[in-house]
């Protein structure tokens, strides 16, 4: 009888090999094959009795898993196995499905842990295996994350705004939201990144020139923003009087770098020159055909301002009063003119009339003349003022004789003096 902890050991032979049996030993086989004549030597391991040539099991390995499957959303993530093994048995985890990925735990003996990667998944839901110690594990992953705006653009006024627009997507998929840098006059207030259903809320700056707009990418989707037109035009002056003879004229533009004008009139006697169109601060200049009927007013439009031309009637002249009567000794006159707003007239002088500066006017005024004293016999003379004509008179100077009869003498010349 062997000692306690001691194995025993049983020595057997046969026609074609000699065997050594250990119970809680290595098992050795020695001996000689018949076909060759060869040594062999096999180890059957410590815990097998062989009998007649038999290896039968004393214990076998029992392997379990802590759970037989898990799910992980479309996004994807890290998963854990735990593993139980008695008696110290060996196990190896496999992966069956190339989305899913071993970090740690890829082998071990007795208990252990197997921590594995599933990728995002932008198909349809699919399942995949893991096989740990010839146990079979399960991975569920749902479809790919789909997302899904509530709009597909907002449009705000030229002042402040802002607006939202939801996100629809399955529970577990992350999304985010950002701006384009070069618009930074749209912010994201709220809603930067999210999972799931959710929201951004966004502002707007007051926008002072031309219509703009921007996109934002939320969820890898776009949306846009339009922002209407903020450009603000004035115009000076907003009213100009042209006379009957025609004239030019031009109109000063004020309006923000970037915001576009032009400027149209449907009066075929107003003509545009130059700035029929613009950007920014600019001017338009004009001009106006000469008329020779009644009054008449027209106008030009300047992106929705309004310029009045009024023109007055065709130049009307007349003169008050018609002429004047000057003794031999001169003297200075007054013409008064009436004439259209506008119209210009001149005054002619005669040799012996003088006009006093200016000889002339635009719409109504006065003339002043001065008559030349007169050494002769009376004269006459016709200025032309505003077309019309106005008669200077003068008398002469000459001897008047007076006499007295005195003794029969007929005639003595006692007094001159001119008659008028």
């Amino acid at each position: 009888m062997s000692a306690p902890g001691e194995a025993v050991v049983k020595r057997i032979r046969h026609p074609r090999a000699e065997l050594a049996v250990a119970t809680g030993a290595t098992v050795l086989l020695l001996g000689t094959t018949a076909a060759s004549g060869s040594s062999a030597r096999t180890d059957v391991g410590p815990s097998a009795v062989l009998r007649c040539g038999v290896e039968t099991p004393q214990s076998a390995c029992a392997i379990t898993l802590g759970a037989s499957e898990q799910s992980v959303a479309a996004a994807g993530g890290p998963g854990t196995v735990r593993v139980d093994g008695s008696g110290g048995c060996q196990w190896q985890a496999v992966s069956n499905a190339p989305w899913i990925t071993i970090q740690s735990g890829a082998a071990g003996t007795g208990g252990g842990e197997v921590r594995f990667q599933v990728t995002a998944n932008s198909g349809a839901a699919r399942t995949g295996t893991l096989t740990i110690g010839g146990r079979v594990f399960t991975v569920t992953q749902g479809a790919g994350c789909s997302f899904a705006l509530t709009a597909g653009s907002a449009t705000v006024p030229s002042g402040s705004g802002g607006g939202t627009v939801g996100v629809t997507a399955p529970p577990g998929c992350a999304w985010t939201a950002r701006s384009d840098p070069a618009a930074a006059w749209v912010r994201i207030t709220a809603g930067a990144s999210g999972s799931g259903d959710g929201k951004v809320d966004f502002a707007v700056d007051p926008n002072t020139g031309p219509a703009r707009s921007t996109t934002l990418v939320i969820a890898g989707l776009s949306f846009a923003v339009q922002q209407a037109s903020g450009c603000s035009i004035s115009i000076a002056p907003s009213r100009q009087v042209v006379a009957s003879v025609g004239g030019t004229g031009t109109i000063s533009v004020t309006a923000a770098a970037g915001c576009a004008w032009n400027a149209t009139t449907t009066d075929g006697w107003i003509s545009i020159t130059a700035g029929s169109s613009g950007s920014g601060p600019g001017s338009v200049e004009f001009s106006v055909a000469p008329t020779t009927g009644a009054a008449r007013t027209g106008s030009i439009s300047i992106s929705g301002r309004t310029f009045t031309v009024d023109q007055a009637a065709a130049c009307a002249f007349s003169i008050a009063p018609p002429g004047q009567v000057f003794d031999g000794a001169g003297g200075i006159g007054t013409i008064a003119v009436t004439a259209t707003d506008g119209c210009a007239w001149t005054a002619s002088p005669e040799p012996w009339v003088t006009i006093t500066p200016p000889a002339g006017g635009t719409g109504s005024g006065s003339v002043t003349f001065t008559v030349a004293a007169n050494a002769g016999a009376s004269r006459a003379a016709t200025l032309t003022v505003a077309g019309q004509s106005f008669t200077v008179t003068q008398a002469g100077t000459m001897l008047m004789l007076e006499s007295l009869i005195v003794r029969g003498t007929p005639y003595v010349p006692i007094v001159q003096r001119p008659r008028t």
